[in-house]
């Protein structure tokens, strides 16, 4: 059974209390291993997993350590969150 949040997932929630969004890679220590960094991103797809945040991939190959993750509202679905980005986009 989980104990709640890992160390990453923490990490990751905690940032986004004060930030609208954050790249994953900024949330790493400055001599991060490949393993902090493959751990972060299994924390993050475990957020998403459980609809408390969404995860924005660059669609161009050479910027793949710029993953940025946002905070899904309390009480928001992952399906209401999508559409309500689409309104804000629409209307900007």
């Amino acid at each position: 059974m989980s104990k709640g949040p890992g160390k990453w997932q923490r990490t990751i929630l905690d940032a986004l209390e004060t930030q609208e969004s954050v790249f994953l890679r900024d949330l790493l220590p400055g001599n991060y291993s490949s393993a902090d960094y493959s751990a972060i991103h299994r924390a993050a797809n475990k957020l998403l997993e459980d609809g408390k945040v969404w995860i924005t991939k660059p669609t161009y190959s050479h910027r793949k350590n710029y993953t940025a993750v946002r905070k899904i509202p309390d009480g928001m679905t992952t399906k209401e969150y999508i559409a309500s980005m689409w309104r804000k986009l629409e209307h900007s």
